[in-house]
């Protein structure tokens, strides 16, 4: 593609944009728009039918362009809110900003709302409304640039959760065009980031498929085997259907040498023992592993041979946390080896020497994928807290450990290859986005002329 730049610029006084396009203005955030809240509600003000709400859980999701409102962004509240919150509606043209970010990277996140229908903006969100004549569509674009959301990011307080207010929108400045070159901008944009998003939404349904695959092809071997002429009964068991007729059937409980909570010990205290406490946030669930990123450690006393320190025959469960999209209970393999414990939101289970370790790993998987450990959780205040002993006295049907090794040696190596896939995946989608954001920040700060581009 060749690109040519505008004939004449200007010099800017700002940092995020230090030359514009002759003719092109800085204009304040607060002279093209006005901003309200949107509904006072919570979660349990929605409704199954009713009219359609966006709040800042659809705002902040990967499915929202940025550029349109789509149905997967939809919630509904009570028709009844149409009368006692007007003010919350908003018309075409208007933006709903999310007034919280659990990171800097989604301060400045929004919808760009393209439809006529009734639609209200619902909770932590501001409505940005657009008073002017000026094109919504090239803003949507600009709001979109790293560029601009670094004046709301400089701006913005917190530590785990950053807050974005009217007065930190109303500081900002905004590149404004002519009209008539807004539209042409948004014009060129809506057609070749429509072919980038299409592409990045193919490779993400590849990437679905082969997770897919992946977790079916393990609760089929975990239950039925490789040899696929074996004689095969009923188990009596709704989630695990037929087993082969020569495997034993035992409690998961049985199969485990010991199982203990782990602990959380304070501070380092810069001495040897501070040691390595694992988290749930260390687990790798695609890898069924502990992530080989730092890891964190904490001042811990305690001897080698205390059974809270982790070894190579360990899986580890989460047994509190968890939530909406990923509900409490997962495992992993132990793969630290240096000295180490679990955290204190962790169960260690040692598997006994005669079982073969990943075999139970993969087993807990194929649980986890027919959603036994929701049987099994109760939840408290933003808090899911897995009933341990109940879950490890779920059945478990087990082959010769031989056979145990051989079935988990094809699912690693299943397992390897989908990772490798997965991740040659996530490396071009990453760099359709960087080619999609690259685009977007070169047309709206007019460091190209989309007119005499080819």
């Amino acid at each position: 593609m060749m690109s040519n730049r505008y004939n004449k610029y200007y010099k800017t006084p700002l940092s995020w944009a230090p030359e514009l396009p002759d003719g092109w203005q800085i204009i304040p955030f607060k002279r093209l728009f006005s901003s309200q809240k949107g509904l006072p509600i919570t979660k349990a003000d929605l409704v199954s039918v009713g009219v359609p709400v966006i709040s800042y859980g659809q705002i902040h999701s990967k499915s929202n362009n940025g550029v349109s409102v789509t149905d997967d962004l939809l919630r509904y509240v009570p028709v009844s809110y149409i009368d006692t919150c007007p003010s919350s509606i908003v018309k075409k043209g208007d933006f709903i900003f999310a007034d919280t970010s659990e990171d800097l990277d989604g301060c400045g996140n929004c919808v760009f709302v393209n439809v006529d229908y009734t639609l209200f903006a619902g909770y932590h969100s501001i409505i940005a409304r657009n008073e002017s004549v000026f094109s919504g569509r090239y803003f949507a674009y600009l709001f979109q640039t790293d560029e601009w959301r670094s004046q709301i990011r400089s701006l913005v307080n917190g530590v785990k959760l950053y807050s974005i207010t009217q007065p930190i929108l109303f500081e900002s400045k905004l590149i404004v065009p002519s009209k008539a070159e807004q539209e042409r901008i948004a014009d060129v944009l809506d057609e070749r980031i429509s072919n980038i998003d299409s592409l990045i939404a193919k490779r993400i349904e590849e990437r679905s498929l082969l997770q897919e695959n992946r977790i079916s092809v393990i609760s089929e071997v975990i239950t039925r085997g490789l040899n696929k002429n074996a004689d095969f009964v009923d188990s009596g068991v709704e989630w695990i259907g037929k087993v082969p007729s020569s495997w034993e059937k035992r409690s998961i409980r049985f199969c485990l040498e010991s199982n203990v909570g782990g602990v959380w010990g304070e501070d380092c205290k810069n001495t040897e023992d501070d040691i390595i406490c694992v988290r749930v946030a260390d687990f790798d669930y695609a890898k069924g592993v502990i992530s080989d990123k730092k890891l964190t450690k904490r001042y811990i006393v305690i001897d080698d041979g205390n059974e809270r320190v982790l070894t190579s025959r360990d899986l580890l469960l989460e047994k509190s946390g968890g939530g909406e999209v990923s509900p409490v209970g997962r495992v992993v393999r132990n793969t630290v080896t240096e000295k180490s414990v679990c955290s204190n939101f962790v169960q260690k289970l040692s598997v006994k020497p005669e079982f073969d370790r990943d075999f139970l790993y993969y087993y807990f998987h194929m649980m986890y994928s027919k959603h036994v450990n929701a049987l099994y959780y109760n939840q408290t205040i933003g808090i899911q807290n897995l009933q341990v002993a109940g879950y490890l006295n779920n059945p478990i049907f087990l082959p010769p450990k031989d056979e145990q090794e051989v079935i988990s040696n094809y699912l690693n190596t299943l397992t390897e290859e989908t990772s490798n896939a997965v991740a040659r995946i996530e490396e071009q989608v990453s760099e359709l986005r960087e080619l999609r954001n690259s685009i977007i920040s070169e047309a709206v700060l007019g460091k190209i002329d989309l007119s005499t581009s080819e």
